[in-house]
């Protein structure tokens, strides 16, 4: 019976991934065409951070979270949730492949790694290989990341139980700080994600973030007359 529903809540809403019809043509696009001509981005900052491979697994831990989150949010949360949660990361991405072809940007914080040290640094160096050094600002690594922390924070799930809201948020911030200690982006790119998504989530709750203020200043001022 379980099954049955979860097939068809995903028949039902699965609509919303033909985005992918947009998001990897454009992105592969890109990947191919900005390769010699970019504008670098690069700080001080990026200069004090060393390169740790260990960093790599949370780095890659980032497909399934994103995935498993998807997943989460179509099956478990209601609609109006998964919904604007779908919106959330689909704006945030359609953004940033506006930004990457209007202002074509990329790093050169690479260091040079043998693969043959050890398991991390093998699995750094085919990250190295399959991923270009483009296309980084803003980090979607970041955005997508710190979007998912943030709407995790507001779901039925963290409600019950409150333990959820730390475990991603922390989850989330490995996934970040990977992107830099990695030197898979700048400073500036992780800057530029989680800005982009607390700008984004706050419109996504606005309405609730109001709600939930009103609220507590209704029973505040219904205290008060007590």
């Amino acid at each position: 019976m379980k099954g049955r529903y979860c097939k068809e809540e995903f028949k039902r809403k699965s609509w919303v991934f033909l985005y992918g019809f947009i998001y990897f043509p454009w992105f592969f696009i890109l990947e191919k065409l900005v390769q010699d001509q970019y504008y670098l981005i690069e700080c001080k900052l990026d200069h004090m951070i060393p390169f740790c491979e260990y960093f790599i697994v949370p780095y890659v831990f980032w497909f399934a979270y994103v995935t498993g989150s998807f997943l989460w949010f179509l099956w478990k949360e209601d609609d109006k949730l998964f919904y604007k949660f779908s919106a959330v990361m689909f704006g945030g991405m359609t953004i940033s492949l506006i930004i990457y072809t209007v202002f074509p940007n990329g790093i050169h914080l690479r260091p040079d790694i043998d693969p043959d040290k050890n398991l991390f640094t093998w699995m750094t160096s085919l990250i190295y290989t399959a991923d270009t050094c483009t296309n980084v600002f803003p980090s979607l690594h970041v955005y997508t990341s710190a979007v998912i922390g943030i709407f995790f924070s507001k779901s039925r799930l963290a409600a019950e139980k409150p333990w959820v809201k730390t475990l991603m948020y922390g989850s989330s911030g490995l996934i970040i700080l990977s992107t830099v200690f990695l030197k898979q982006h700048s400073a500036l790119d992780l800057f530029a994600g989680t800005a982009m998504a607390w700008a984004l989530c706050s419109a996504a709750f606005v309405e609730e973030d109001e709600a939930g203020a009103a609220s507590v200043r209704k029973r505040g001022h219904g205290l008060a007359l007590r």
